[in-house]
């Protein structure tokens, strides 16, 4: 039976993520674990965020194994104090709030939480955190190194490497979204101001499309030893939140990886394979599966 090119990207990864190796189990395994050691050392050096992550271990996903994973792209931090949320101002065709309380806090100032000193409190005590853990040894015995990047845009990554291996396997990346103990809202931040999660740009459909591009970017890695690194500019180069399939967006990444690959022959192949499908909007599941080396 043949599908339309977006159906069957997605049959193919639902397919996918039906039947793991043992070896993707591992690593699934030990993301898990990672994560719990990471929310035990916000515990252990008494943060004032320790208890208050609520889906760290939604955040990562993989370098070197095609395993696919919807990732959502925020932490989520439930803060433990009461907040009155106050309309401030339309800002960039949304609507910007300031979050009034009376707790003494260290990120509050003359009775209002600070947007950027959250974060800032934030980024300092995961850092010591990282710092702190350095290395996981997980239950499977497999051993991973961690380190933390951010960007201007509040964005955390906490990479993982494999001990004996040198590659980055796992990583966790994610924005930040808060919400209040008298306050079912979350709150995203940019700018130094506050924004209900409602304006955000990580919508369901926009998690399923980045699955299925980063799963395929991710397999065509392993079996063309491309340098294609899923958690590089390569995503920031996609204007995800105009996204509209997982066809059009995957095309358009391969396109942009062709010419910055030094063994460009076989993703011009799978390019041009792909872009014949979808022009034919015509799929057999069987070639599909071949394309990407899958049985």
């Amino acid at each position: 039976m043949s599908l339309k090119l977006d159906e069957a990207l997605e049959l193919l990864i639902e397919n996918m993520a039906k039947n793991p190796t043992p070896g993707q189990q591992l690593y699934d395994h030990a993301a898990i674990e990672i994560a719990e050691k990471i929310n035990q050392e916000f515990t252990n050096i008494n943060s004032i965020f320790k208890g208050t992550m609520q889906n760290l271990d939604k955040t990562y996903a993989f370098f070197c194994n095609p395993i696919p994973k919807i990732v959502n792209g925020f932490l989520k931090i439930k803060m433990p104090f009461k907040t009155e949320p106050q309309r401030a101002h339309p800002y960039d065709n949304c609507e910007a709030v300031y979050l009034k309380t009376s707790v003494n806090h260290p990120a509050v100032r003359n009775g209002y939480v600070i947007a950027d000193k959250l974060i800032n409190l934030f980024h300092i005590d995961l850092s010591r955190v990282i710092d702190r853990i350095s290395q996981v040894v997980c239950k499977s015995e497999k051993s991973f190194s961690l380190s933390l990047d951010t960007d201007n845009w509040h964005t955390f990554t906490i990479k993982t490497v494999e001990s004996g291996h040198g590659k980055e396997m796992i990583y966790f990346i994610f924005g930040l979204l808060f919400s209040f103990s008298n306050d079912s809202d979350y709150y995203f931040i940019k700018e130094n101001k506050f924004f209900h999660e409602k304006y955000g740009r990580n919508p369901n459909d926009m998690r399923t499309i980045h699955m299925v591009v980063h799963t395929l970017l991710t397999q065509l890695k392993v079996i063309h030893t491309s340098p294609i690194h899923p958690g590089s500019n390569i995503f920031y180069s996609i204007d995800w939140t105009s996204a509209t399939s997982a066809g059009d967006t995957l095309l358009e990444v391969i396109k942009f990886i062709i010419p910055k690959s030094t063994n460009p022959g076989p993703l011009k192949r799978i390019y041009e394979k792909l872009l014949m499908l979808k022009k034919s909007d015509s799929v057999e599941m069987a070639e599909l599966k071949a394309l990407f080396h899958l049985h």
